[in-house]
């Protein structure tokens, strides 16, 4: 695992998605949730600013680089994954990965797709478990 917390390196670093590109990618659920929870300490609660209380997740040839900021502190680390798709960044809020990620069945393999053309949606999918998460 690689961290960076507190600014160490510029957040708001990386390549945005591009329309028709399409995520694919295949995790561990214990890998998720110990991402999540890490990155979840800098989010964001001001409502002014919604941007801030998302967790963006961007592929790189290593794995999946979460990330997350409240402007004061930043957080980001990097977990495994499976298989490597499209490099294409996501920001999704963070609260809400965070308690479904949570609760999803234990040792089992987590999906995330983005299919959809406008890519306003991520599909989460884990044993019969089905999310569609809204991106910011």
């Amino acid at each position: 695992m690689n961290f960076v917390t507190d600014g160490e390196e510029g957040y708001h670093e990386g390549k945005p998605g591009a329309r028709g590109r399409k995520m694919d990618l295949v995790l561990m659920k214990e890998d998720l949730v110990f991402g999540v929870k890490l990155a979840s300490y800098a989010l964001g609660t001001r409502s002014s600013m919604p941007i801030l209380s998302g967790l963006k997740m961007e592929p790189t040839g290593s794995g999946l680089r979460l990330s997350a900021t409240d402007l004061e502190r930043a957080v980001q680390c990097e977990i495994p994954v499976e298989n490597h798709g499209e490099e294409e960044t996501v920001v999704l809020n963070g609260a809400i990965l965070s308690q479904i990620a949570s609760r999803l069945p234990a040792d089992d393999r987590v999906s995330l797709k983005r299919e959809s053309e406008d890519g306003n949606v991520v599909k989460l999918r884990c044993g019969e478990a089905l999310f569609d998460l809204p991106t910011l």
